[in-house]
């Protein structure tokens, strides 16, 4: 659980993380993209999913930078320009 800001009202948004360590098999991986699907709709209502493989790449910073970006009120202006450069 998280916020936004959207015109200058607080917004509260729900991220489902879906970890699989990066020790897990390939086929095991793969059963779990399986039934991916039927986890997110029995746990409900959610604005984003984040696939995380390590435990860095689930932290405040990276989950607000996607719920941003998935809700449209991050201004990515600037990594459209770095990029174009």
């Amino acid at each position: 659980r998280t916020t936004t800001h959207v015109d200058n009202n607080e917004v509260v948004r729900f991220v489902a993380v879906i970890f699989v360590g990066s020790d897990v098999s390939t086929v095991r991986k793969a059963k779990i993209v399986t039934h991916k699907g039927d986890i997110l709709n029995f746990l409900g209502q959610y604005h984003v999913d984040l696939q995380a493989s390590s435990r860095d790449e689930v932290n405040q910073a990276a989950v607000q930078d996607l719920v941003e970006r998935t809700a449209g009120v991050k201004d990515n202006s600037a990594d459209v320009s770095a990029k174009a450069a």
